[in-house]
């Protein structure tokens, strides 16, 4: 994030903070050496056949003279664009943000004097002018968010006191921000926000919606008792499977013989183990089917699933040949 406007005023505090002495703008020193060799330093500016011109000097030695001598607008506004001279963008913004500070804190004391009211404009104008040429020429590829934005902000605040102190005499802000707004349009999108496992926010919520694998419902061709006559023919199982001594455990599994009905299976599987099988050929309900024998086996596993068919009439019919062999109207019950 860009800094805000109090951590921009934090940075200017080293040149902003009052003189020592009485006067806390200091005293007038535009004719004092020290002073002279700034100005003559950044004369070579508009002189092409000088030599390029020293800003680490420039900073360097307006900087000083703010601290310890001179609440000076031209000295802020030389070292401003020294800093951005020497440390590109963000030095920018700290320039800026020093030559807002001095401008707001020492309006009344600061040189040159109030009555010179076209002076003091013409000073912030010398910077806010030569930036707004120079951005235009910076390789976009060379720019980064943070220091941009934190220039806007400061440049921002400078445009709004100086509307206030310099009235209709105020620099001209729109071409510099109009500079600093094309090369923040030139700036990437940034990334979506990652989760730490690496994948984006939008995959872990499209993740996060997906039902539990233990939630989803059975599946629709799963074998279950239907209708009236399989519950009544599951109910005639249990009940023959648990009156009977010696019962196999409800979990066990009894063999399939095809077309016949496992309450019936259950209790002739009973029947045979209690009694012998009776050698009436094909009436005996107990005789041998699809891997059914006479003896039957009470402890052989049962089907996992109880059988999907059956009727009232079909227990019936079952119940009567574990009696006797016969059906219920006295004749040889049909294999099955």
């Amino acid at each position: 994030m860009p800094p805000t406007l109090e951590q921009l005023r934090e940075r200017a505090l080293p040149w902003a903070e009052p003189v020592p002495g009485a006067s806390p703008a200091g005293v007038q020193a535009k004719h004092e050496p020290a002073y002279e060799a700034v100005a003559l330093e950044v004369a070579k500016l508009e002189s092409p056949a000088s030599n390029a011109v020293r800003w680490d000097d420039v900073v360097e030695g307006a900087g000083e003279l703010l601290k310890h001598t001179t609440k000076d607008l031209w000295l802020a506004s030389y070292m401003a664009y020294g800093l951005y001279a020497t440390r590109g963008l963000d030095g920018a913004a700290t320039g800026t943000a020093v030559l807002a500070e001095v401008t707001e804190r020492y309006w009344q004391d600061l040189f040159p004097e109030a009555k010179r009211l076209r002076g003091r404009a013409n000073a912030v104008a010398w910077f806010v002018d030569r930036l707004g040429r120079i951005l235009p020429t910076v390789d976009q590829a060379s720019v980064s968010a943070e220091p941009l934005d934190a220039l806007a902000v400061a440049v921002k605040r400078l445009a709004q006191l100086s509307r206030e102190r310099f009235s209709d005499m105020a620099p001209a802000f729109g071409p510099l921000q109009d500079a600093i707004a094309r090369l923040r349009a030139g700036l990437p999108e940034p990334e979506p926000a990652s989760v730490p496992d690496g994948r984006t926010a939008s995959s872990e919520d499209a993740d996060a919606s997906q039902p539990p694998v233990d939630g989803l419902a059975p599946s629709q061709g799963a074998d279950t008792p239907s209708g009236e006559a399989g519950e009544t023919a599951v109910r005639a199982a249990v009940s023959a499977h648990a009156t009977r001594p010696g019962a196999p455990p409800d979990n066990a599994e009894t063999p399939t013989n095809g077309n016949g009905n496992r309450a019936a299976r259950e209790a002739g599987n009973a029947s045979a183990k209690d009694k012998p099988a009776q050698a009436n050929g094909a009436g005996n309900s107990a005789a041998p089917g699809k891997g059914n024998t006479a003896q039957g086996n009470p402890t052989a596993k049962s089907a996992p699933t109880p059988a999907k068919s059956g009727t009232a009439q079909d227990t019936a019919k079952a119940s009567a040949a574990n009696q006797g062999g016969a059906s219920a109207n006295g004749t040889p019950a049909p294999p099955r």
